[in-house]
């Protein structure tokens, strides 16, 4: 499967609602009322993520209860 160059990736990025791409990834910032709401988003995305292979680099901010999820591609 040949790679998308930065500038298709950009265009399916633009029609997210939310999402941006720099750094060869895309990136959404999520935040929640409270920090176990952001644990549950964050272990229903895991188990997702795990059933199609996929590892998505995640951060959480446990003062602010929010997560970034950060897609990478090579």
């Amino acid at each position: 499967m040949a790679l998308l160059a930065q500038t298709e990736i950009q265009s399916v990025v633009d029609k997210l609602d939310g999402w941006t791409y720099s750094d060869n990834a895309i990136h959404k910032t999520t935040t929640f009322d409270s920090y176990m709401d952001g644990i549950g988003f964050v272990n229903q995305l895991l188990g997702d993520a795990e059933a199609i292979n996929h590892h998505p680099d995640l951060i959480s901010n446990r003062w602010m209860a929010s997560s970034s999820c950060y897609i990478y591609f090579s």
